[in-house]
């Protein structure tokens, strides 16, 4: 149930380096790939703060720093001189007057990556169209720890030293030392945070299919019951709730809940979402990254369904089989599609 290895999912569709996440870390995030059960969450959305990262707080030190962001073009920071050092800390230039931000927040935001050593923008988003995840397992803590103590709208900048971003060897391809002043900034230019279950109109389900309980909470595993029959040889999906949102597309980074079984055994979840530290996960679909049984089924579905899936092997584990699930068994899940972009 391993995640990923890729590490550049971080802002979408801008490409983002590794300079905003956590080094020594594991994957991105990404909930299941070929080789692991879908909806494998190993790591998806563990957005803890590690106990060896100190608490970040007020710096005073960036009172100097000025930030122009002109419409359409890159922010742009400057010091009044090189090479600046700050604290490790936080200024809000602006606050925010929207939504609260929480770990579950997903945001709009325009960016920018400066080094104090010389002034030099490492990188930078020229419009608003950097999606950040504070959720991301692999986000820098003092990213996260600054952001969840805003609103909507806020404009702030964070100083970071290098070690925090590239452990305490620094990076000698990019000049950076352990010791160096980092400086972000981000402008909060939107904020959701998904709903934690699936809303809209209920369908019920086809007389033969498997039948579903959700769990009391987002932690708690659906119970899903299959009938006394043989499986279904071909791919299912059928709404339990169609939603009101888009819909799903290509490529999309998706965030759901799921419980998956078999249909030999569908009394224990081989996997679920609620194992995870927030109850969801968080992958892109539609990208090979997926059993082909969820990368064919969940495109074009509405934003906020429910939907119970069918999968035989030949769209799932085939006769290899993966964990637990033994070679050739059908997969029954239940899905909620919270948030699509």
């Amino acid at each position: 149930m391993s995640a990923p290895s890729t590490r550049l999912r971080l802002l979408i569709p801008t490409a983002l380096s590794v300079a905003l996440l956590a080094t020594g870390c594991g994957g991105s995030g990404d909930p299941a790939s070929p080789s692991s059960p879908a909806g494998s969450t190993s790591g998806a959305a563990d957005a803890t703060t590690t106990g060896t990262t100190p608490p970040i707080g007020v710096s005073s030190g960036l009172d100097a720093v000025t930030v122009t962001a002109a419409k359409g073009a890159a922010p742009v920071v400057k010091f009044a001189k090189t090479p600046f050092t700050a604290d490790r800390g936080y200024r809000v230039i602006t606050p925010g007057t929207g939504v609260a931000l929480t770990t579950d927040s997903i945001l709009n935001v325009r960016y920018a990556l400066v080094s104090g050593k010389n002034g030099a923008t490492l990188e930078a988003s020229k419009a608003d169209e950097a999606t950040l995840r504070l959720n991301e397992t692999n986000l820098l803590a003092g990213i996260r720890d600054t952001m969840v103590q805003q609103k909507a709208g806020a404009k702030v900048l964070i100083a970071l030293p290098g070690s925090d971003l590239f452990g305490a060897e620094g990076n000698a391809e990019r000049g950076i030392a352990a010791t160096d002043t980092m400086v972000f900034y981000f402008d909060v230019v939107s904020a959701r945070t998904p709903p934690k279950a699936a809303s809209g109109t209920p369908v019920a389900p086809k007389p033969g299919l498997p039948t579903v309980a959700m769990g009391a909470t987002i932690k708690d595993p659906a119970t899903i019951t299959v009938p006394k029959t043989a499986a279904p040889k071909t791919l299912i999906a059928q709404p339990l709730i169609v939603g009101t949102g888009p819909k799903v597309q290509k490529g999309q980074m998706l965030r759901v809940t799921y419980t998956g079984v078999t249909w030999a055994n569908p009394g224990t979840p081989f996997d679920y979402s609620g194992r995870t530290e927030h109850g969801y996960a968080d992958f892109q679909i539609g990208a090979g990254k997926l059993i082909k049984g969820w990368d064919e089924t969940l495109v074009g579905q509405p934003v906020g369904s429910r939907l119970l899936l069918v999968v035989p092997p030949a769209k799932g584990y085939g006769a290899q089989g993966q964990g637990d699930i033994k070679p050739n068994d059908t997969l029954v899940f239940v899905l909620d599609i919270l948030d699509a972009g």
